[in-house]
């Protein structure tokens, strides 16, 4: 299976850029099965339930989405581990409290390619203004509240609740911490088809304000064109961020795809789903 340059990978050195966020991602199932194929029985992942705070203020964090995907893998890390499978995407994002739960997940699968490793699940946490928040797992039971906060989860039926150990966000201090978090928000995003990107639709409309905003506040006005995107020769003056910046949201680029006609049909309206126009 083809991997698009949105999708997180392996190696810590190969690192996705904004503009890789940018482009839609479709992640394609193997068509021939091989002779050999994985079979794992069923998994029987339990839910999740946390709470975001700030690190500073320890206030309740509203809107912050918690993503991510399962995926198998093939290869070794030192040779270069890759993705194989998509499995699940999930996407949820926290309440007025804070509070936050990925529901639990019980689905008989045969593999056809790969097998489960890390990143089964990938789950990220994102907020325009903090820090991002990326776990790599074997099961979503291994996920823990990264904070120095005293407390042990506890557990209720299927679902193992971190609530009384808050996460504590951490928020950026600098435009470049805030432009690196939009960039790294890649890392728990995947999508599977054409039409995958909507089921990550509140991550794509959270990245899409925060880029929006980011070349609002970092680039001057004659810097801008009519649609708030750099303007082509700008030179910013962060030489790392020059060939960075010249680009549309993954939002923007699916609604002009769309209202061009080269939008498969078989998707949703992406005008309904993002709630903005073209």
């Amino acid at each position: 299976m083809e991997i698009g340059r949105t999708m997180a990978h392996f190696t810590s050195d190969d690192r996705s850029t904004v503009h890789r966020m940018t482009e839609v991602v479709a992640f394609v199932a193997a068509t021939l099965l091989s002779a050999c194929t994985y079979s794992t029985g069923s998994f029987d992942e339990p839910g999740l339930r946390g709470k975001l705070i700030d690190a500073e203020t320890s206030q309740p964090v509203q809107g912050a989405v918690v993503y991510g995907y399962y995926a198998t893998a093939a290869g070794s890390l030192g040779g270069g581990e890759t993705i194989k499978e998509i499995l699940r995407l999930f996407e949820v994002e926290s309440n007025a409290e804070g509070i936050f739960e990925v529901p639990a997940w019980k689905i008989s699968w045969s593999i056809k390619s790969g097998e489960p490793r890390q990143r089964f699940p990938a789950i990220a946490i994102y907020k325009d203004g903090y820090k991002l928040d990326l776990q790599n797992l074997s099961t979503i039971a291994d996920w823990v509240s990264q904070t120095k906060l005293p407390g042990e989860p506890t557990r209720t039926g299927n679902v193992i609740d971190w609530t009384a150990v808050p996460v504590q966000l951490k928020s950026t201090k600098t435009e470049r911490e805030r432009y690196d978090a939009l960039n790294n928000s890649n890392y728990g995003y995947a999508a599977i088809g054409e039409c995958g990107w909507e089921q990550h639709v509140k991550l794509l409309v959270a990245q899409h304000w925060a880029w929006k905003g980011w070349l609002k506040r970092n680039v001057p006005a004659e810097g801008l064109d009519a649609d708030g995107y750099t303007r082509s020769g700008y030179g910013h003056p962060d030489v790392d961020l020059r060939s960075r910046i010249s680009h549309r949201s993954t939002v923007d680029n699916i609604l002009h795809a769309s209202s061009s006609q080269r939008a498969t049909k078989k998707c949703i309206d992406p005008r309904t789903l993002f709630g903005l126009k073209q």
